[in-house]
């Protein structure tokens, strides 16, 4: 009786069961035998603007050439699989002719810096300290939201400050010299040395979602006021700790034994940056944390921990259940919880949050275990991360951020005169048998292509653009869209 070796025995059994099935299993096998080396070189070499012709191959690039061609210095990524922290890498320089960047290098996190906050409000909410649903006033102690006709119909709650509803107006985070900060009940004043306005409530609280740096401020005045410590200090014990993020750090500014291991800023082609000890944000609980893409897994990490029921070391299965519960948001798919945003298909949701303050950053998670961190220290790192993003998905087959493929829409060459114009910080011009566009910051003009009368995209970074035409034909804005947010632009001239 002849006996099949191990290998032979696999191939009747293969034999025996068909040949669509075999070729599911084979796939699986070969999907299951991808090292993690091989899915670093995957990363690395196959990124894509994420716009492509139907009908035409899908250029594939690689990661620090894109990097050279954007001029982004340094980036660093931190990939979660499975539930778990995959691999994680630095690439480039911290500072122009510098130190190379590590897995250790920090980064301002800017907004993403929302997430963390967010976590230690829970945690206070957690422990019996804060009711998210009470009037954030009876918690405030020096300084308190002013009352005022809104107010008067409802008052701001910590809830309402966590998910953007407050009814406290947008308002952009400036920066600051160290020498010229300003203090928190200054900020909140609007006093100088401070930039921004007095912090007000401009709308009934709880009606309407609006992104608000300024209700993130007031959420530092309360977890400073609650804990009796400096907000660096709470944030460090309430979280930083607990989750080992021992690259991380709220202090504003950036002492000197950290930024000698922090990436330096860098604006549009400037090719001198900033350097981080010289880069304050007073706004520490909207964004002046600085970190990796590794200590900001162990964030995402325990927040589907937690949710899932699994070990977790902040919150508990009911907190994580509350932060992720979708309210409103920029639109139908993309809503926001407490200090997160919530996007993906219900059969397939995540979690993400961008941040953006000359440091370019994103971070996203699907609630499977699957997930991204990239980390730039330039303006034009949006195109970095954006990128990763097509390659990331492509690499690791998630259901989103794949390369969109058009077909081309035939316009008139008499047509194109109507969509010139300056929109926000973008140009558009004619050539003459295209339309160009320019992000006024970087000074690079990319073909644009389109493919109906008012949508138009570019194959040189994960752009679209959707054109507003007014009464008279003219277009009045521009909604520039990313794989990650959208804006709406009004035309200025």
């Amino acid at each position: 009786m002849e006996i099949a070796t191990n290998g032979e025995a696999m191939r009747l059994r293969f034999c025996s069961l068909g040949l669509p099935l075999v070729a599911a299993i084979l796939f699986a096998i070969s999907a299951n035998s991808q090292s993690t080396a091989d899915h670093i070189h995957a990363v690395e070499t196959k990124l894509s603007s994420g716009e492509a012709i139907s009908g035409h191959p899908r250029q594939l690039m690689n990661l620090t050439e894109r990097m050279t061609y954007h001029h982004v210095p340094g980036a660093s990524i931190a990939v979660i699989h499975r539930g778990k922290i995959e691999w994680a890498h630095g690439y480039g320089v911290q500072d122009i002719g510098g130190e190379p960047v590590t897995t250790d290098t920090l980064f301002s996190a800017a907004s993403i810096s929302k997430t963390v906050t967010a976590l230690a409000v829970l945690r206070l909410a957690q422990e019996g300290k804060i009711d998210l649903d009470a009037s954030v006033n009876s918690y405030l102690k020096e300084w308190k939201i002013p009352d005022n006709q809104f107010t008067a119909q409802r008052p701001v709650t910590t809830r309402e400050l966590l998910n953007h509803t407050s009814g406290i107006g947008e308002s952009l985070g400036a920066i600051y010299k160290p020498s010229e900060m300003p203090t928190l009940t200054q900020m909140l004043n609007g006093e100088q040395p401070a930039k921004n306005a007095a912090v007000r409530v401009k709308m009934v609280p709880g009606t309407k979602f609006e992104y608000a740096n300024d209700g993130y401020l007031v959420l530092q005045a309360l977890i400073v006021d609650v804990t009796g410590k400096p907000f660096a200090e709470a944030l460090r014990g309430l979280v930083l700790v607990p989750l080992d993020m021992n690259h991380s750090t709220f202090e504003a500014p950036l002492p000197l034994q950290d930024a000698k291991h922090a990436a330096s800023a860098y604006g549009g082609k400037a090719t001198r940056g900033l350097p981080p000890e010289q880069f304050g944000q007073p706004n520490q609980a909207a964004g002046g944390l600085w970190t990796t893409p590794t200590d900001l897994a162990k964030v995402i990490l325990e927040i589907e921990n937690a949710y899932a029921g699994r070990p977790h070391r902040l919150l508990t299965q009911k907190t994580a259940r509350m932060m992720l519960t979708p309210g409103m948001g920029f639109s139908d798919v993309l809503h926001w919880g407490l200090g997160i945003e919530l996007g993906g298909k219900p059969s397939r949701p995540f979690l993400d949050h961008g941040g953006s303050a000359v440091y370019e950053s994103y971070m996203i998670s699907y609630l499977d275990g699957d997930g991204v961190i990239v980390m730039t220290n330039s303006t034009a790192g949006f195109h970095i991360y954006q990128e990763l993003l097509t390659s990331v998905a492509s690499v690791y087959d998630w259901p989103d951020f794949r390369t969109a493929e058009h077909k081309i829409f035939p316009i008139e060459l008499k047509e194109l005169d109507k969509f010139v114009g300056t929109y926000g910080f973008i140009r558009v011009t004619n050539s003459s048998d295209n339309l160009q566009c320019e992000v006024l910051s970087e000074g690079k003009q990319m073909r644009m292509y389109a493919s109906s009368p008012t949508h138009f995209f570019v194959l040189d970074a994960s752009n679209e653009f959707d054109f507003t035409p007014g009464t008279t034909g003219d277009m009045t804005a521009l909604r520039f869209i990313t794989p990650t947010f959208s804006l709406m632009l009004p035309r200025s001239k």
